[in-house]
């Protein structure tokens, strides 16, 4: 079961989300959380990163932004919240791509969820990532 504080960032995340800018297709913010600290937001962006080299994307993903804003050695037990708001306003997939759970992997996180597009605003479905 997941707890209640994740679905109070995710709806945290999709808040975010929502209200970005559109200079991208998607809407996504990714938020990095140590205990009870959010210690790192990200979202979809044009801009490139180096470390996206290797990848052949055209834009940084939610989940990179957020990742590379804290200290490598930071990152290990960390949560990480994904999450997508739909041009409606509502939750949509948000499952990080193939790059970007490589990515993840290797920061040791404790804990993965991002929505799925099912569920409400209120209540968005949120999966597990397993890996």
């Amino acid at each position: 079961m997941i707890s209640k504080k994740y679905y109070e960032l995710a709806n945290r995340a999709l808040e975010l989300a929502r209200n970005k800018e559109r200079d991208v297709m998607f809407q996504l913010c990714a938020i990095v959380v140590f205990g009870k600290s959010i210690i790192s937001v990200g979202f979809n962006t044009p801009k490139t990163h180096t470390i996206s080299i290797d990848t052949n994307m055209q834009q940084l993903h939610a989940e990179m932004s957020a990742i590379i804003q804290v200290p490598y050695r930071d990152l290990n037990g960390c949560d990480l919240i994904v999450a997508r708001a739909t041009r409606g306003g509502k939750p949509g997939m948000a499952k990080p791509c193939r790059h970007c759970e490589a990515l993840i992997s290797k920061c040791n996180p404790r804990r993965v969820y991002y929505t799925t597009g099912n569920g409400s605003w209120e209540m968005p479905e949120l999966q597990r990532l397993s890996y």
